[in-house]
């Protein structure tokens, strides 16, 4: 197994992972855009990775979407169709990084608002020397933290949650829950692939 590529966030000038959502439904839905993705590399058994933003009324919106499909013919999204491409390894961007592990399939500037009801853990500044090679990493392994929250698609609140992710890196560390637990490895494989806050989040830190 890999560690899986996160979806990204674009806030405040800056890029972020999407670790952990907390809502009755999905951020959205790949098929419900026609779409019918299968795993591009180990490092996406998904089959896509999308990027969201905020537009100037701090309404999320689905940006950019990079995902793998067989032959079928792609929708447009939101008006917008997308390029198929073809990696050249030598020459990478950051769009190339993401088409490797997303897909054969790229969607750009599609800027879809989504009507997302529920709030959202986005991080930045990964520790390396928490990598597990396996799922999505929790948010406690990254220096920088924040919590969106969203009520029909408007963000409604943001909060710096980086020095309770310090406190729960102390006590994972401290109680050497980084690695996958051996004693129940089909549970904490399943763990490391969900991003329901159950499992990456919790709102008061480990005691």
């Amino acid at each position: 197994m890999t560690a899986q590529m996160n979806d990204l966030m674009d806030y405040d000038g800056r890029q972020y992972s999407i670790s952990a959502i907390k809502s009755k439904n999905a951020l959205f839905n790949v098929e419900k855009l026609g779409l019918h993705p299968i795993a591009a590399s180990s490092a996406c058994w998904r089959g896509y990775i999308a990027k969201f933003g905020l537009d100037g009324d701090s309404r999320l919106l689905l940006t950019d979407l990079f995902v793998n499909i067989e032959d079928e013919k792609a929708p447009a999204i939101n008006g917008m169709l997308p390029n198929r491409v073809k990696i050249e390894h030598n020459r990478l961007n950051e769009y190339d990084f993401n088409m490797i592990a997303g897909g054969n399939t790229v969607y750009r500037g599609v800027d879809l608002p989504l009507p997302f009801t529920g709030s959202m853990i986005i991080c930045d500044g990964f520790i390396q020397e928490l990598y597990v090679h396996m799922g999505f990493h929790d948010p406690y392994k990254y220096e920088k933290v924040i919590e969106l929250h969203f009520d029909k698609g408007l963000m409604t609140k943001a909060e710096d949650k980086s020095a309770e992710a310090k406190k729960q890196r102390e006590n994972a560390v401290r109680d050497g829950r980084i690695g996958i637990d051996g004693g129940n490895l089909e549970a904490s494989i399943e763990r490391t692939f969900d991003l329901d806050y159950d499992s990456k989040w919790m709102d008061e830190p480990y005691e």
